[in-house]
């Protein structure tokens, strides 16, 4: 206490500092908390939440392809290469669809009933272009236009 004295500073003077001190050094914590808070939202958003939905939307891509695959099925005679290449070319997307959705599943649990009830339609979806590929391959191309009318509506809804 004699050292204090000795600096010749008052007692109410030094309290007041040693308060200011307190005061900025909540203020410093309390920016660090949430700088740190905004860091792990940032690395949230940027890691998991925005690459899911750029996966969502190739998974939409793909059903459109799906679709346009039957639609080329029926526009080729049913035995030609275009006819062929578009029916495998349905299936790859499907398979690819499916692994995206529930590579989302995965990296985002709180959107996998979502995720399941898009996943039955683009199964849906698949089954139907797939009749309608069987009928397209075999000429028979208004059952195969009928199926892809239903695929329509199941596309819409995804």
């Amino acid at each position: 206490m004699n050292a204090f004295t000795n600096l010749k500073i008052a007692y109410k003077v030094a309290a007041l500092m040693l308060l200011l001190g307190a005061v900025t050094l909540g203020l410093v914590l309390n920016g660090v908390s949430s700088i740190r808070s905004v860091d792990r939202n940032y690395s949230q958003l940027t890691e998991v939440t925005l690459p899911n939905n750029v996966e969502l939307a190739r998974s939409y891509q793909g059903t459109i392809d799906m679709a346009l695959a039957g639609y080329q099925v029926m526009a080729y005679p049913g035995a030609s290469a275009q006819g062929k290449e578009a029916a495998s070319r349905e299936r790859e997307v499907y398979e690819a669809t499916q692994k995206r959705l529930r590579e989302m599943m995965k990296a985002e649990p709180a959107t996998a009933p979502t995720i399941e009830a898009i996943l039955k339609d683009v199964d849906s979806l698949h089954g139907l272009v797939s009749q309608a590929i069987t009928f397209g391959q075999t000429d028979q191309n208004e059952e195969a236009r009928l199926k892809m009318g239903e695929a329509d509506a199941v596309s819409l809804k995804i």
